[in-house]
């Protein structure tokens, strides 16, 4: 069983809420639909490849961010996002953006973009440069259909490898146990909560929830050293 298969099978049996808390298996059309996108994903670049600079044809960066919640009023509350209303944090998500990634950049978003209107938030996306990869969050689904979201690509997950690191992109964190030998997650979907217990104690676990992050995408190798320091 690969680690995207076990990555599924774990959503399947428990999933962890966004307060951080454990919980009982994640929608069955939720990860049926997670199966079925990751079975037939050809991705247009080779992401170690582009880490690496030896993706032909691409001269950029490759940005990282999570769990942007644009026009999610709540989740200034439940997050202590330091904004007054939603209108303000979706402005400055979107002018932090703009302020490093470019028309060369490669941004990986790990899912959960929005919980409002789709047409004004497709907009702001259609506003960033770049190419866009969402890695498929519970928020990307409404009645279980997949949002029609503004980017080059979705992803149910994916494996890259950084400087002999090998790393796993999930919305989910996943479980210590499922992930290989030496293996990182890099994850959203828990915001600025703690990473339970029992999925490993979090030393393999890298949070680029927007909150952990200044609101604003970060580099690998800035995320890997950020964790290195923690440690």
């Amino acid at each position: 069983m690969d680690i995207a298969e076990r990555y599924f099978h774990f959503l399947e049996t428990q999933y962890i809420a966004e307060d951080g808390t454990r919980q009982q298996s994640a929608k069955g059309r939720y990860v049926a639909h997670l199966r079925e996108i990751h079975a037939g994903y050809r991705p247009r670049y080779d992401l170690t490849a582009c880490l690496a600079a030896t993706q032909e044809g691409f001269c950029g960066r490759v940005w990282f961010w999570s769990d942007l919640h644009f026009f999610h009023t709540n989740v200034i509350r439940y997050c202590d996002r330091p904004f007054a209303t939603a209108a303000e944090m979706n402005s400055a998500l979107l002018s932090n953006c703009l302020s490093c990634v470019t028309a060369q950049d490669i941004l990986v978003i790990g899912g959960d973009i929005t919980m409002g209107n789709i047409e004004a938030t497709n907009a702001m996306l259609r506003a960033i440069p770049g190419f866009k990869i969402n890695v498929l969050g519970n928020h990307d689904y409404h009645k279980h259909a997949l949002l029609k979201l503004a980017v080059d690509e979705s992803a149910a997950c994916f494996e890259i490898v950084y400087a002999g690191q090998s790393i796993f992109v999930s919305h989910y964190p996943v479980s210590e146990a499922a992930l290989s030998p030496g293996q990182l997650n890099l994850h959203g979907h828990i915001h600025n909560n703690g990473l339970p217990p029992a999925l490993g104690g979090g030393k393999r676990h890298i949070n680029m929830s927007v909150e952990c992050i200044g609101y604003t995408p970060v580099l690998l190798p800035n995320l890997l050293l950020s964790k290195l320091e923690t440690k």
